[in-house]
């Protein structure tokens, strides 16, 4: 031990030391519980279309995207407006051996006041 670190008897400890002790006593000396988040909520698929994913060159066909969300957790709509959660994007990139030939387009959102945004929210 160091002259500066040892601590003489009645000495006073620091305020933020002692926010921390209090944090611990009130915990059980355990920090406080922190639920296990999931490393990825979202699971993404695709889904071919029926004739196999056979598609002749220069053709053209349906992929449907499925995102598998785990309970309590939701995707934020295509067709959120700004001003809010940002809206969930769906694109290909450039360089591949296919590219998008229209919009993305999903099912009816489900629509909800958040009170975080202070806005209707979809999805």
């Amino acid at each position: 031990m160091t002259p500066r670190s040892r601590r003489r008897a009645g000495a006073s400890i620091p305020a933020a030391g002692l926010v921390v002790v209090a944090a611990l006593a009130v915990c059980g000396g355990q920090p406080w519980p922190v639920a296990a988040q999931p490393e990825n909520p979202v699971v993404w698929s695709f889904r071919a279309p029926e004739n196999g994913g056979k598609v002749p060159a220069g053709g053209q066909t349906v992929i449907e995207v499925v995102a598998t969300i785990e309970p309590g957790w939701h995707l934020y709509a295509i067709t959120q407006p700004p001003g809010g959660p940002i809206a969930t994007r769906i694109s290909v990139p450039t360089g591949q051996l296919f590219a998008a030939a229209g919009p993305v387009t999903a099912p009816a959102p489900r629509r909800e006041m958040d009170p975080n945004f202070e806005m209707e929210t979809q999805f």
